[in-house]
């Protein structure tokens, strides 16, 4: 991988004469370079902006997070339905009739049911705290996401280049507005996709490690159908 960067932080990256005849020349290189199969042109004010936009997409997701944990009424059908299975777990039970009240289906694996019960016992609230389960599982499947993409970097990318590109690959994920939404929800999808994602990345681990391979395969056990 060749990587050719724009440096002019005087004048924000403005093309001149100077610029465009080094560019060119970089190309040339480039094509002529049999080990380089890839260029990766960086623009430094473009990730700064980007990196800024990131950054500052986080406040707001952090002040969305907090109003969302803190309201106590649902905030998505399904979050009624999760609410009365939590409720069903310390009383008759998950696995009931369905021709009695309340005529409740676990219609996913309970793992999420049970570890958020268990919090709730401590902490109070199944609400917030099925709530704050989601949005914990969704900064561990942004971690993981940013070690994704540093991995598959590869060691030709430099250090700081795989922090910069796990890093906003990481962040990036807050920007995606159904994740956004449903990342501080009473629901499974969250704790789901942070358990898939680990399994992806223990898989990819298991390439230098093969023992790993192993516990890649549990990641997935929860979620199977």
């Amino acid at each position: 991988i060749a990587t050719i960067i724009l440096n002019r932080p005087d004048s924000l990256n403005a093309i001149n004469r100077q610029l465009r005849q080094e560019l060119a020349d970089a190309i040339m290189r480039f094509d002529s370079d049999d080990g380089a199969r890839v260029a990766v042109l960086i623009h430094r004010a473009a990730l700064g902006a980007l990196f800024l936009a990131l950054l500052a997409n986080m406040v707001f997701y952090a002040r969305y997070v907090a109003g969302a944990i803190a309201y106590p009424f649902e905030r998505d059908y399904g979050e009624g339905i999760v609410w009365a299975q939590l409720a069903a777990l310390g009383g008759r039970g998950m696995y009931t009739s369905l021709h009695e009240y309340p005529y409740l289906v676990f219609h996913y694996t309970p793992l999420y049911h049970l570890v958020s019960y268990a919090a709730a016992t401590i902490f109070g609230d199944p609400l917030a705290t099925g709530r704050v389960i989601s949005v914990v599982s969704t900064a561990l499947a942004g971690f993981i996401v940013a070690w994704i993409v540093a991995w598959a970097a590869g060691p030709d990318a430099s250090r700081q280049e795989r922090l910069a590109a796990g890093a906003a690959s990481g962040l990036l994920i807050f920007a995606f507005q159904p994740l956004y939404q449903w990342s501080a929800l009473l629901r499974v999808d969250m704790l789901a996709l942070m358990l898939n994602l680990a399994g992806i990345g223990l898989f990819l681990a298991s390439l230098a490690r093969p023992r790993l391979f192993y516990a890649a395969q549990w990641r997935f056990l929860p979620y199977l159908p």
